[in-house]
């Protein structure tokens, strides 16, 4: 990989971020969206000359897929590396808009040396005991009458 692609998401991620907490969000009532899946990522921290830090984020990977979630409706797996969401580079280029309940994302994800395309109708999050919450599956928004 360049030093160019790392460069770009750090001159891109300012404007990425501003984006994504400004203006009204599309989804009136509905609640965020979730996938049904555990993810870790890190990051490598890198100096810029003169001494100031600078931190390049890494691609989430999924680290557990709930059982009966959106996420293994569409088939994501432990391990998965997640690295576009609706066309969008998660690193890059991340999505501006949040998603919600019943909100159809495209992702493509990275399973060993194969990028797997995958369709997820997100779920929404459901209280269980304690503090745990579930994300249960919902139907598309757009077949909602």
């Amino acid at each position: 990989m360049s030093i160019l692609a790392p460069g770009l998401a750090l001159l891109l991620l300012p404007a990425a971020l501003v984006a994504q907490t400004a203006g009204p969000t599309p989804g009136g009532s509905r609640p965020g969206g979730c996938r049904g899946v555990n993810t870790e990522s890190s990051s490598i921290t890198g100096v810029w000359p003169g001494g100031k830090p600078v931190e390049f984020p890494s691609y989430p990977t999924v680290a557990d897929v709930h059982k009966d979630s959106p996420a293994e409706l569409a088939g994501m797996r432990r391990g998965d590396l997640i690295i576009l969401q609706d066309g969008h580079d998660l690193v890059v280029d991340p999505p501006t808009q949040p998603s919600f309940a019943g909100d159809t994302v495209q992702l493509m994800v990275r399973r060993g040396d194969t990028e797997v395309p995958l369709t997820v109708v997100l779920g929404r999050w459901e209280p269980q005991s304690g503090e745990e919450r579930v994300c249960v599956r919902v139907e598309p928004a757009s077949s909602r009458s």
